[in-house]
């Protein structure tokens, strides 16, 4: 017996529920070992729940998004506290895009 299950998209509120319920949650106590402090404002957890949205990426969008937003952030970190914020990320995402266009 076969089953077909139809599921509705995810919403930008979804999304944005995803990342601060599991998603910045990981992150979070990663860096909770380390005793740094990693936080991210309001604008900014918007911004990659309506980056992944867009894209039609949904939960795994977001774990992209923020892989790429951390990588740097992760193996350079010299403060005890990290606060993401919205140009922060505008500003890895034109990188990691400029980055994309050099290699084709």
């Amino acid at each position: 017996i076969s089953y077909i299950a139809k599921f509705n998209p995810l919403t930008v509120n979804d999304l944005v529920w995803i990342l601060n319920n599991t998603l910045i949650k990981q992150y979070q106590l990663l860096l909770d070992v380390d005793d740094i402090k990693l936080t991210f404002t309001e604008d900014a957890i918007y911004e990659i729940a309506r980056i992944a949205f867009e894209n039609k990426e949904g939960a795994r969008g977001l774990r992209r998004i923020l892989d790429l937003i951390m990588l740097d952030i992760m193996f350079e970190l010299s403060s005890k506290s990290v606060i993401i914020n919205k140009e922060h990320i505008d500003m890895v995402l034109l990188n990691q895009r400029s980055k994309w266009l050099q290699i084709s």
